[in-house]
């Protein structure tokens, strides 16, 4: 699809999809501290800093950073849909958290103030911009000299079979997303493929980090329920109960080869791009 239509199919879908990543968002807390920490640690981030999250989703990582730089410092929680930056402002609120504020934003033209942040980071958020140079460009001009950004993106989708088999089995039966949308989640799965952008908006130190694990769990476990919820659940609120058991059964058939000795094994791939604003 078009970048205008891709855009419009984007800001809809998540959108639509906010009160599913709510309901699901403090069942789904623990796994994702696993992303949450190497990431913050890739920014740099530590008490006092003032840090904006582009793409903050349900509230992830923004509350982990925003505990991470104390009651002296300050997390802004940005998203492209405004419905998932209520989410995470209501779970910050019920969590008693004082140092955040929110925005809704697009990451290619930042509401922002030049040299605002001592961090910038975006978990799972920069394979949906259509303006990847923008982007970057945008965070050079927030960051403070010597600030950092840290992104995080999906890995290939053989190394990750934890989500892409329950997506694509789920996807194939409800029809949500086209060819072009499924792709989007793994379009910087080739090492290196980030490197340029940050590169040409004059970053320093710009590397990227392969972070991969190897989940081993119980047979008995449908552990795709949140999955499916957070990203199809939108598209399967009118589905009847057998419509729903032939997504679930969809799934299930696609996990059995991944079971050994009572157990699914399976695995995750991310990489984190970090860089430096010189200075």
């Amino acid at each position: 699809m078009s970048g205008h239509d891709y855009q419009a199919w984007q800001h809809q879908h998540w959108a639509e999809s906010a009160d599913d990543w709510e309901k699901w968002a403090e069942a789904v807390a623990p796994q994702a501290e696993g992303f949450n920490r190497p990431l913050i640690e890739a920014a740099g981030i530590g008490a006092g800093h003032r840090v904006l999250d582009m793409a903050c989703g349900a509230g992830e990582p923004s509350l982990t950073a925003a505990a991470a730089v104390g009651p002296s410092g300050h997390v802004t929680a940005s998203d492209y849909a405004a419905e998932m930056v209520a989410v995470t402002e209501r779970r910050a609120k019920a969590s008693g958290v004082a140092n955040m504020a929110f925005q809704r934003a697009d990451m290619a033209d930042l509401p922002f103030d030049d040299a605002s942040f001592e961090a910038v980071i975006c978990r799972f958020g920069f394979m949906y911009t259509d303006a990847p140079d923008r982007c970057a460009a945008e965070v050079l001009r927030v960051l403070k000299s010597g600030g950092r950004v840290a992104l995080m993106v999906w890995g290939p989708k053989p190394s990750n079979t934890v989500l892409s088999v329950a997506m694509e089995a789920g996807n194939a039966v409800v029809g949500m997303m086209d060819e072009d949308a499924a792709a989007h989640s793994s379009i910087y799965a080739e090492e290196g493929s980030m490197t340029g952008f940050f590169e040409r908006a004059g970053f320093a130190e710009v590397k990227e980090t392969d972070l991969q694990f190897k989940p081993s769990i119980p047979a008995t476990m449908k552990f795709w329920t949140p999955i499916v919820g957070m990203n199809l659940g939108s598209a399967m609120r009118g589905m009847s109960q057998d419509e729903v058991k032939a997504v679930d059964d969809a799934i299930a058939a696609a996990y059995a080869p991944f079971i050994e000795d009572g157990k699914y094994r399976l695995s995750a791939h991310v990489r984190i791009l970090s860089a430096r604003k010189p200075g």
